[in-house]
């Protein structure tokens, strides 16, 4: 198996688009962020 199959597929979104997927504001999501609630990486940039 190569390197590339073991990796996991990894995507990343913006603040605004999470907070607009689970319905809550960016300032909540980025709250998250800062507690170490979410795992995902997210992206600043809009």
């Amino acid at each position: 198996m190569s390197e590339r199959n073991n990796r996991k597929e990894e995507s990343r979104i913006t603040i605004t688009v999470a907070a607009r997927h689970v319905g809550v504001s960016p300032r909540t999501v980025r709250r998250y962020i800062r507690r170490g609630l979410l795992s995902e990486r997210l992206s600043e940039a809009d």
